[in-house]
Parts: C-alpha cells; sequence; structure tokens
C-alpha cells in the first residue's frame, strides 16, 4: 500500500486514523508529516490526475494519494461515504477538456474610452467553469481580424497594481483597435497565469518576503512558469468563425498555443506600453526562466537598470540576448538625439519669429483712448491711455464707441435706461436718427426694450463678435440676457448693421443711408434701395407692366412658405434667395405673403402700373425694397438731364461678342450684349422670357457667379469680360469677347 502526498508514501492504516482536517493542515503549513510517510516524486497516471485535479480547483498543486484496496465497488462507495470522500473516476478526468464546450448567453453594446463602437459577448462552459468574455471593438473583418488574448487579472485591471502591467496591456489595446479598423479582445478568466487569485497572491507574499521573481515564486509552490491554457479563446474564436487572425502580442508562446489548436496566426503585432519601475522584477523573470528577448515595450533607460540590478536579483537573462540589448540600446540612444536637435531647432526657430514679430510690429501709445462720458454733462475724460500696435487705434476707438452704443440702445437697465436712452445714445447719435429712436423706445411701440422686458431685474449684453464691412460700415453680433422676477432667463441673440464716421459733425442721410456691402448708396436707380427687415412692417413694392423685377432677401434666405391674394395676374417664381415678379396686367394691386427658412415673415403689397418714365422723387411706393444689390454700380450710365432717368443706348461692341450654346434651347442665347467699358448688357428673348445665371470664367475655366441687376429691358453685370457662360437648366451658352 502506498501513498503520496506531493510524493508521499503512507499506509491504509494512517490513512484510515486521519481525518481530512489533519491532512490538509498538513498540505497547506509544511508541518512534518507522521515518521512513516515518506515524500517522494511519481509520475504514475493516478498522480497526475490527482494534481490536474487540485490545479483545476485553483488549489496548492499538493495531493494525498493513498494506493488502497477493496473487495468490490460497494466497499470502496462506503468507505468513501464514511470518510466525506468525494469518489471520481480517473477517466472522468481525462475526458474532461475532451467534452469541454463554451456557448453565447447574452451580448450588448458597451460604451468604452477611445472605442465609442463597442459590444461585450459573454460565454459560459457547459462544466461550470468561470464565464470568459469577448470585446468586439469597431466593425472588424471576420476573415483576418486583429485578436488579443487578455488573461484576467484582478489586482492589475482593476486595483490598479503597479506589480504588473496588465491594466496598461488592455487599455492600450482597446485604444489601438478603436482608432483601427477594429478588432477582438477575448478576456479570459485565467488570474494569475492560470493559478488562481489567492495562489497569486502567495506567489506575491513570496516575491516580498524572500526577494524572489515571478516565475521562481510560482515553481517554489510547485507550478509551472505559465498555467494558463488556450482551449477556451479556442473555443471563442469557433462560435465566431475565425480561423485565422493577426494576434497583438509581444509573447511568441500565445502564437504558438493557438497554432496548437488549428488557427493560422498570419502577423504578429507587438504591443508596446510604458512599464512601471516594479515591473522590472517580473520582467526579469520571465525573461530569465523562458529565455525570451527583452521586449520592446522596455525602454533603453530600463534595460540599464536591469543589467545594473540583474547580479543582485540573479536574473537569468541568456546570453543569446546581450547584443539585442546593446541594438536596442544603441537605436534608442539615437532617437534621443535626433529629438533634442528637433527640440533645439524648434526653440532657435520660436526665439527668430518672436524677434521679427516684436521689430515689425512697433507699438505706441495712443492717447486719449478710453474715455469715460458723465452723465449729467455728457463731459469726455481720459481714463487711462493704452498700448496698441501702429495703425489700429482708429479701428480700436471706433470699436468701443460702437460697443458702448450699441450696449446703451438695445440693453434695458431698469436702474440706467434714462441715462443710455436720453445721453448716451442722443450724444452718439446724429439728430435724425435719435429722433427716430426717441420714436422707437416710446413704451406704446410693442417692440420697444421697454415693453418687451419691462419685467426684468437686470440685463446683461455680451458682443459675439464685430466685423468691418467696409468703410464706415460694422456688423455686431452680439446676445442678450435679462433676469426676470419670476427667476426665469430670457435670452436673445441679435445682429445690427451700423455706419459711422469719425468726427465732431453728425451724420448726413447719405453717411447713414451707405450701403452695408459697398460703402456708397446705389447709385444706378433711386428706385432700387436696402431696407432692414422689420416684422412689424408692411413693403409697398411698385412694378411696370411688361418688366421683370425681383425682391432679393438676405444670402442664405430662402423663401419656405409663399401666399398671394391674387395669383392668376401675376408672375412669380422663389430662385435661391430671390424672388423674381412680373405683373401681367397694367394696373392692379395685391398683397403677398412670404415665411423663408431664418423664420422671417414678411407682408408686401403689390402694385402694378402702366410702364413709362417715374418720376425720381421721394416716394417710397415707387422703391424696389430689394437688399444685396448694393455693391453694383454704374458709374457710366448715362443719365437724361431733364427727366432724370438712366438712358441704356447699345453701341458697336455687340460686334466683339459671339455665342456658343451646349444644346438646342436658343431662348438663353442673348439678342443683343454690348458693355460699355465698365458694364456688360444682355438682353433676351421675347423680352427677357428666360434669365439664365451668369458665370464668369477664369483662365483655368473656373466659373465665378455674377451679380445681375434688370434695367430697363436689359440685364446687367459689373465688368467686362473675356468669357461668360449662361446657365439655365440643362442648358448653357458660352459668350466670348473676341478684343479682350
Amino acid at each position: 500500500m502506498a501513498a503520496v502526498a506531493g510524493g508521499c508514501a503512507l499506509s491504509r492504516v494512517l490513512a484510515n486514523s486521519l481525518t481530512l482536517a489533519d491532512i490538509a493542515a498538513a498540505l497547506s503549513t509544511s508541518t512534518s508529516l507522521p515518521p512513516d510517510a515518506q515524500v517522494t516524486s511519481s509520475n504514475s497516471p493516478l498522480d497526475c490526475h490527482a494534481i490536474d485535479l487540485v490545479k483545476l480547483a485553483k488549489l496548492l498543486p499538493s495531493a494525498l494519494v493513498v494506493d488502497m484496496e477493496f473487495a468490490n465497488d460497494g466497499e470502496m462507495e462506503q468507505w468513501c461515504t464514511q470518510n466525506g470522500v468525494l469518489c471520481l473516476a480517473c477517466d472522468a478526468l481525462s475526458g474532461y477538456r475532451k467534452e469541454y464546450r463554451l456557448h453565447e448567453v447574452c451580448r450588448s453594446d458597451l460604451f468604452l474610452h477611445n472605442a465609442p463602437v463597442a459590444k461585450i459577448l459573454v460565454y459560459r462552459s457547459n462544466l461550470g467553469e468561470p464565464e470568459h468574455y469577448a470585446i468586439i471593438i469597431g466593425n472588424p473583418s471576420f476573415e483576418n481580424p486583429v485578436v488579443r488574448l487578455h488573461s484576467s487579472c484582478y489586482t492589475g485591471d482593476l486595483l490598479g497594481s503597479v506589480s504588473c502591467d496588465c491594466r496598461d496591456q488592455l487599455l492600450h489595446t482597446i485604444q489601438f483597435l478603436g482608432g483601427s479598423s477594429g478588432g477582438i479582445v477575448l478576456y479570459i478568466s485565467q488570474e494569475g497565469r492560470g493559478i488562481g487569485l489567492a495562489n497569486k497572491i502567495r506567489a506575491y507574499n513570496l516575491q516580498t518576503q524572500n526577494s524572489l521573481d515571478t516565475v521562481d515564486a510560482n515553481r517554489f509552490l510547485g507550478f509551472d512558469d505559465d498555467e494558463r491554457v488556450f482551449l477556451p479563446a479556442a473555443r471563442i474564436l469557433d462560435e465566431l468563425g475565425v480561423s485565422k487572425f493577426q494576434m497583438l502580442t509581444s509573447n511568441p508562446s500565445k502564437v504558438s498555443g493557438m497554432r496548437d489548436h488549428g488557427f493560422t496566426v498570419t502577423k504578429m503585432i507587438p504591443l508596446s506600453v510604458g512599464t512601471h519601475e516594479r515591473c522590472v522584477r517580473v520582467l526579469c523573470g520571465l525573461i530569465g526562466g523562458k529565455g525570451l528577448p527583452l521586449p520592446s515595450l522596455v525602454s533603453a533607460s530600463l534595460y540599464g537598470y536591469v543589467r545594473f540590478r540583474q547580479e543582485k536579483w540573479g536574473a537569468a537573462v541568456s546570453a543569446g540576448t546581450d547584443d539585442w540589448y546593446h541594438d536596442r540600446y544603441s537605436s534608442v540612444v539615437v532617437q534621443r538625439n535626433v529629438l533634442l536637435l528637433l527640440v533645439v531647432l524648434s526653440v532657435f526657430c520660436i526665439a527668430v519669429s518672436t524677434f521679427v514679430i516684436f521689430r515689425i510690429g512697433k507699438t505706441r501709445t495712443i492717447e486719449p483712448f478710453v474715455v469715460e462720458i458723465e452723465k449729467k454733462s455728457g463731459i469726455t475724460t481720459l481714463v487711462n491711455p493704452i498700448t496698441v500696435k501702429q495703425y489700429s487705434a482708429d479701428e480700436v476707438l471706433g470699436n468701443y464707441f460702437i460697443i458702448e452704443y450699441v450696449r446703451a440702445r438695445e440693453l434695458y437697465d431698469p436702474n440706467n435706461f434714462q441715462y443710455n436712452y436720453y445721453t448716451k445714445v442722443r450724444l452718439l447719435s446724429s439728430q435724425e436718427t435719435y429722433s427716430e429712436f426717441r420714436n422707437w423706445i416710446r413704451p406704446s411701440n410693442p417692440s420697444s426694450p421697454m415693453t418687451l422686458y419691462s419685467d426684468a431685474v437686470s440685463g446683461n449684453l455680451k458682443v459675439r463678435s464685430l466685423q468691418h464691412l467696409s468703410t464706415g460700415n460694422v456688423q455686431i453680433r452680439f446676445s442678450l440676457e435679462f433676469n426676470n422676477h419670476n427667476g426665469s432667463i430670457t435670452k436673445r441673440d441679435r445682429i445690427a448693421t451700423l455706419s459711422f464716421r469719425y468726427s465732431s459733425l453728425e451724420m448726413n442721410d447719405q453717411d447713414r443711408q451707405s450701403a452695408v456691402s459697398g460703402g456708397a448708396p446705389v447709385s444706378v436707380d433711386s428706385r432700387i434701395k436696402t431696407f432692414v427687415y422689420s416684422p412689424n412692417e408692411i413693403f409697398t413694392v411698385v412694378f411696370n407692366h411688361g418688366y421683370h423685377s425681383f425682391i432679393e432677401f438676405s444670402k442664405g434666405e430662402t423663401i419656405k412658405v409663399m401666399a398671394m391674394g391674387d395669383s392668376v395676374h401675376w408672375k412669380v417664381k422663389p430662385v435661391d434667395n430671390k424672388l423674381f415678379i412680373m405683373p401681367l396686367e397694367k394696373e392692379g394691386k395685391t398683397n403677398m405673403l412670404v415665411e423663408t427658412n431664418k423664420g422671417r415673415s414678411y407682408a408686401f403689397d403689390l402694385v402694378s402700373k402702366p410702364a413709362g418714365p417715374i418720376a425720381r422723387d421721394n416716394n417710397r411706393e415707387f422703391d424696389l425694397k430689394g437688399a444685396g444689390l448694393a455693391d453694383l454700380s454704374a458709374p457710366s450710365l448715362a443719365k437724361n438731364p431733364n427727366s432724370g432717368e438712366v438712358t441704356i443706348r447699345p453701341n458697336a461692341t455687340s460686334k466683339n461678342y459671339v455665342y456658343s450654346a451646349s444644346s438646342a434651347d436658343e431662348t438663353i442665347v442673348p439678342v443683343k450684349t454690348f458693355d460699355d467699358g465698365s458694364l456688360t448688357y444682355f438682353q433676351f428673348y421675347d423680352n427677357n422670357r428666360v434669365i439664365p445665371k451668369v458665370f464668369s470664367v477664369g483662365r483655368h475655366g473656373k466659373r465665378v457667379p455674377c451679380r445681375m441687376l434688370l434695367l430697363k429691358g436689359y440685364v446687367i453685370i459689373k465688368g467686362v469680360h473675356k468669357r461668360l457662360y449662361l446657365d439655365y437648366g440643362k442648358s448653357g451658352v458660352e459668350v466670348v469677347n473676341t478684343v479682350l
């Protein structure tokens, strides 16, 4: 009769006299067994099965094996029952792995840092082992995906222990796969390289108390260098339908382990992460125990630290790695020197650039600059000078007063509104502008700030941007915020366009009505003007029978809904931000309502009158209230001094233009084309029944749209061009000036 406890021979009498508690105590505390128990080493199948069984249970690899004889199976079962021993056949243990299967039990989307698209799949075995997981990041191809095998590490992944780099490897893997085409992370429940958490903590204690590395501590406990198995990973990949893949690892044993299960590893992608100093001993133990080269994740400084501490730690680094260390160290030194050279060059360039900028941008003190206005008298005093870049004083000074003017005009402050409205705005406005402002802020006006924000406790105005459109014209964007008595907050966003001048004299009408985009009033015809949108105003527009006109809204503003009172006797067609209108009767009147994509509502009164001379007076009913036409001026248009009308006379330049039509539609071929040296004139078929878009064609064929004006039966564009292109639907005509 023989018994083995990690190789210990016992008699049957001794086995019967020992309780299971005594045996466990003897094995766990390393106390001496009875004198007749001998420690032996055996490789018999029974001994191997016993060790496999305790390893499977994540216990220390020590077992009490007793060779006993029974008369029959009934006697053996009775003895096992009396002594609380589980009866297990060796065949069941040997076939355990053969019957091992995994199946998916659930899946869900997973939201990870550095991996916005991910999902997790949970797998359970048919033998009751711990769960394993597959984390699919991105949308990888399952024909040859990138796969990372990661063993669970409670101390590293969850607690952030610096004794290993498991957490860093996992996070780096997620970041790498999230930033590429994706991949699969197999999270296998094999704590402590397959020995279990309790045995891993025992190994940690040996490393701390006895200065052992990871491999020596595992061997001291009776384990192999690596107790992990690759069967769970293989079963998960089988479930996912993956037969070949690229492995993200620096460990060749993982590659060989997966190949042993019949998989094709097409490529090994090294995994490089930073390493804490406490991981050095772990790495040295793995390197010495397995004869592996120092992985690329270890930096050159760590290499020097390893070599310095090698003798003390007793790390058995193979002799064949010395050359690799030297090459690696030399490579890192070269990279460091190149990096230092780049840093020096960068600092030099920054210093030179700073010197040049300060030499170019000379500064001077502008006085006076910031002023304070006394509330009662309006006397201005200097607050403090300020140093600014040369040539920017006027602009900064103008911006200051523009912001102060907008703040005083648009902000309703219950405590200071009288000073803002009746002193500050008056000092910064012309007389006529201030008169209009006084009428606008009356409490009877429903759009007055005093009416809209009468329940406000306090208000604030923030300037978002201030843009100079041209000389003396600015556009300012600002937001209003009011705190109300009931605790609510009212917010409004506004855009204002202002004309101003640097002078002690008040503005005249020409200054205040100057065009926003060009800085000068429209000089083509007094009937064409620019008006600011107001939801409470009804625009009256007068048209001449037989003439096309259009209303142009602001840039990017298109028509969503349009309704007319009389749609039979009016021809109306919206195109982009323009609304083309032509009356079909000589005399008539109707209304039109327009809703745009910017949430604005317009109300128009449309008036049709017979074509004929139109007096150039100030009657606003004869004004076409458009927008955006101000940048087109015609200094060469002849004016009849008797009637004040603009006269357009065709000239001999019409012979300079030739046409080339790209389709059979001849309606867009100009009937007449000529220029006066500054403007180009077109006249189309049937009194301009169809008006195409006009583009100027550059040297490389690039088309730039031209702004058009319809006047006296002619379509007018600014400038004289070598090549023009007329486009209407699928039809096109090229116009070439043969003398340019």
